[in-house]
């Protein structure tokens, strides 16, 4: 009994000891087990299986290769409880995880959330009226159900719902401003309780992207849209939610003016379209669509009228002519061809008025050369006639002075004459 009662000391002596060390004792006894070698045939192979038995449904080998890996990674250290190492990870090879990359370990605790049925209550209630268009009252009851919420905790999902759902009633009131502060405040909590890569996490950025369109905050939009871009991309590539998002990011970036990202943007939603629901779907021929009217809005009539044809043409390989898709496609063609031929008309007539300015102010130059030549003509006249004039004021002057030479000469002879006269005289 002694040797019993030091050995159970002893071992809870260990115990003590081994829970300070925590998860390297865990990853150590993981190690030295002899557990069995796990690839990725067997997973599958023994999920395959569990489907088989449990729902009597068949899973095809090619269902594996489209499942998402990060997000599949994620929901499984979630449900699990631990945290792996964040580097990239070769899924082509069959191991591609060591137990060196696990971080963490931490037991799961099942527990219920403390809340008000009486704000819940109210909370329903305030959806109902919503529904009915009955704004005022669904306000008071919403305003009520969150004060309620918040003497429990402020951070819950009820907490987030209510928030989104005040917004919605700003919205729908008119005070935009209130409705970006409550639909941010449910982002807050939503990305808090839920986490960034959660739906409910992107559907908040989702509206947050549109209030922010609405008040002409264009950056913070297109931050808000890219935010959900990017986690569609990395945790579900081919979702069709994806191809939603990218459509609506092309349209954000048309109206921020941004020509080239706008058209690499619904390039990628087509692709995407294309392979998740096939090259002739409806929404694929939607995409095409709004890449027509992406083109028509930066006038290239030319690639409008080109994707508009392609998808009038998914839409009757789909649906009869008589359908409203199909008339309001032949309409859209319509429309971009006579947009084409103003366009054209446009530019003939300014062509046309270029050329005859361009004549006008030929024959503008040629009168204004005729004139000048004709001046210069003038001017040149003149300037003969100057000269001739003073010409003749010179001889005119120089016979004035010869003249004046012969005066003198005759002066000075009749004075020697009259000298010699008296001379004569006196003798």
């Amino acid at each position: 009994q002694q040797q019993q009662q030091q050995q159970k000391k002893s071992s809870k002596k260990k115990s003590n000891n081994s829970s300070g060390s925590g998860v390297e004792e865990d990853l150590e006894f993981l190690e030295i087990a002899n557990l069995p070698d796990i690839s990725h045939e067997i997973v599958w192979e023994q999920i395959k299986l569990d489907a088989l038995d449990r729902f009597e449904i068949k899973i095809h080998n090619s269902c594996f290769e489209t499942i998402p890996r990060i997000a599949s990674i994620r929901s499984l250290c979630t449900k699990v409880g631990i945290s792996i190492l964040a580097r990239e990870y070769d899924f082509t090879t069959s191991h591609p995880f060591t137990v060196n990359d696990i971080i963490d370990a931490r037991s799961l605790v099942k527990h219920i959330n403390c809340t008000s049925g009486d704000a819940q209550l109210l909370l329903s209630e305030a959806r109902h009226y919503l529904a009915e268009s009955e704004i005022a009252t669904a306000n008071a009851m919403l305003s009520e159900a969150l004060t309620l919420f918040y003497q429990c905790t402020p951070f819950q999902e009820d907490v987030a719902e209510c928030h989104s759902l005040i917004a919605n009633v700003h919205l729908a009131l008119g005070d935009r401003y209130r409705a970006l502060y409550n639909q941010q405040k449910a982002l807050q909590i939503s990305t808090r309780v839920k986490g960034t890569d959660h739906y409910e996490t992107l559907r908040a950025h989702s509206n947050m992207a549109l209030f922010c369109k609405w008040l002409n905050l264009p950056q913070e939009a297109l931050y808000h849209i890219s935010q959900i871009l990017y986690c569609s991309k990395l945790l579900y590539p081919l979702h069709p939610e994806t191809v939603a998002i990218l459509v609506q990011f092309s349209s954000f970036l048309l109206e921020a003016q941004r020509r080239n990202d706008c058209f690499q943007a619904i390039d990628e939603a087509i692709n995407a379209a294309k392979k998740i629901y096939g090259p002739e779907h409806l929404q694929t021929a939607a995409c095409y669509h709004t890449k027509a009217i992406l083109y028509h809005s930066f006038l290239e009539t030319r690639d409008a009228i080109e994707f508009e044809k392609t998808c009038l043409e998914i839409l009757r390989k789909q649906l009869s002519d008589d359908d409203i898709r199909v008339q309001e496609s032949m309409r859209f063609v319509r429309d971009f061809t006579m947009t084409a031929v103003d366009m054209a008309k446009k530019m003939q007539l300014s062509d046309k008025s270029s050329v005859q300015d361009e004549a006008t102010k030929h024959s503008q130059e040629k009168a204004g050369n005729k004139k000048e030549k004709i001046a210069n003509n003038e001017n040149g006249k003149q300037h003969l006639n100057g000269g001739e004039i003073k010409q003749n004021g010179k001889q005119k002057k120089v016979e004035k002075k010869e003249d004046k030479k012969e005066d003198k000469k005759e002066e000075k002879k009749e004075e020697k004459k009259e000298q010699e006269k008296t001379e004569k005289k006196v003798e």
